[in-house]
This record gives structure tokens, sequence and C-alpha cells, in this order.
């Protein structure tokens, strides 16, 4: 059963671990305009979400896929709908499974995704080798960021790998389904099928960013 999220003396509004979606409603009894009321979520996932909306319920203001924050001041006294608030400042962490598809290492990917406002960064640190499988000629691909930080277009952006044992400036693609792909130099030159000297090695990361 969730736990019922609690309005503390600081006007925050505190949820920790949802064992479901679940939605928090933003107060209007005794609300003044200039009021600031914060949302703090702990311990939400992409299965277990918080979503945040004003005491109508019609529209969302926010939404928890991890660990995150939220403050909001009100526009207007006794406010009901998410037009009578406006967030200040928020953020929310999440923990990642990229499935790499075209990949011979797979298991030492760690991978957070940050969103501030409307501001995504994705970092993936890489453990072994994120390279090809043996005998196979194209990109890296990864798969698949969350629906709720898709890029509304495809943005190309450069990264360091290696491709036939030798440090080149590479292109990651985002696309708008939610899939990165990782290219040997720029966008569609495709990695060599010598898996063991192509992609990224032990200790490199993958720092990408986008505006949603």
């Amino acid at each position: 059963m969730a736990k019922t999220p609690r309005l503390l003396a600081s006007d925050t509004i505190l949820v920790t671990s949802p064992a479901s979606a679940q939605n928090v409603f933003l107060p209007t009894s005794g609300i003044k305009a200039g009021k600031t009321v914060a949302v703090v979520c702990s311990g939400a996932t992409t299965t277990n979400y918080v979503t945040v909306k004003s005491s109508d319920g019609v529209a969302t203001i926010m939404e928890f896929y991890g660990d995150g924050h939220v403050s909001l001041v009100a526009l207007q006294d006794t406010p009901t709908a998410a037009s009578h608030w406006k967030a200040l400042d928020s953020q929310d962490l999440v923990t990642l499974n990229l499935t790499p598809s075209t990949l011979t290492d797979n298991s030492a990917l760690s991978c957070r995704l940050r969103r501030s406002g409307r501001n995504v960064e994705l970092a993936v640190g890489i453990g072994g080798w994120l390279r090809t499988k043996d005998g196979t000629s194209s990109p890296i691909s990864l798969t698949i960021i969350p629906s709720f930080c898709r890029i509304p277009y495809t943005s190309m952006q450069p990264v360091s790998c290696v491709s036939n044992g030798s440090w080149v400036t590479g292109t990651a693609s985002i696309s708008t389904d939610g899939t990165i792909g990782l290219y040997a130099g720029p966008y569609v030159t495709t990695f060599a099928a010598n898996s063991a000297n192509n992609g990224m090695g032990s200790g490199a990361a993958l720092l990408l960013s986008w505006y949603i």
C-alpha cells in the first residue's frame, strides 16, 4: 500500500518509497499568492512514479521517476489549477538500466539521468568495454531513454571513442524514440567489425545533455 504524502511544518510535501504509481495534489486552503510549497520525493522508480498535480487534478505539473524535488510558488490566492502555480526549481535523478543492443560486453554500465526543468543530462559510466559484437560493422546502440525525457528532435553530439585501436572524435546521436547511437567519427560512420579495438573502454564515460 502506498504511503500517504505528508505536508510538513516547513510546507514541504514528502513522499518516500511509493509502492505504486501515485498522485500528489498541491494544497489550496489557506494558500496565498507568493506562498512557496516544495515536493520532495525519495525512492520513486520508473514503475512506482509520483505525479504532482494541482488540487483540481487536471494537468501534470511534475513527475518523479527517481529521487527529486520541485519548489512551486502560488500565483494567486487559493490556487486550484496548474496555471496557478509556477515552478521555481526542480530536479529528478533516475538510475537507468540501458539495454545495449549491439555489444560484446553489457554488464558494466552505470547510468544516471538528471532532469532539471527541461534540461536533461545523461551519464553512462563504463566498467568494461562498450563495443560492437564480433563480426559486426555497425554503430553501438543503447536503448532506451524513458519517454518522460525523450528529445523532440534528433541531436548529434561529439564524443571520444576508440576506432581500430586509435582515439577518435566520434558522434553520439540521440533519437526521438529514446535510442542512443555511438559512431566512429561523423554521423553514420560505423565501427569496423574488429570489436576488440572499437568503442569505449573501461573507465570511460559517455556524457550527453539535451533540452526537452
